[in-house]
């Protein structure tokens, strides 16, 4: 999914989310919060906002969602110890305990 536009991708969540297709709305909601910003940077607040929303609504019916997001809680937080005044990374570990909870 490289180069692709964010919101695009989160339309084709949104629409993967109503048809049942919860495995590929999953590997999207993980797409946009590893990647999307690096395509548009303006996206990265919306990628913890309402991509951990979207994604925490998948949880609800997919369990395998909630653990690839309690996992990526877990790696960020891994991540941190090693690089504790990383403030994008510091957002990502206090915006996924918010959502993987």
């Amino acid at each position: 999914m490289e180069n692709l536009d964010p919101m695009v991708v989160y339309d084709r969540v949104c629409d993967d989310m109503i048809s049942g297709n919860l495995e590929s709305a999953l590997q999207g909601l993980s797409w946009i919060f590893l990647h999307g910003a690096e395509t548009d940077p303006m996206f990265n607040v919306l990628r913890r906002t309402y991509g951990l929303g979207t994604w925490r609504q998948l949880a609800g019916r997919y369990p395998a969602a909630q653990i690839a997001l309690r996992n990526l809680h877990d790696e960020k937080l891994a991540q941190l110890v090693g690089d504790s005044s990383n403030a994008s990374l510091i957002a990502d570990v206090a915006a996924l305990k918010k959502y993987s909870c």
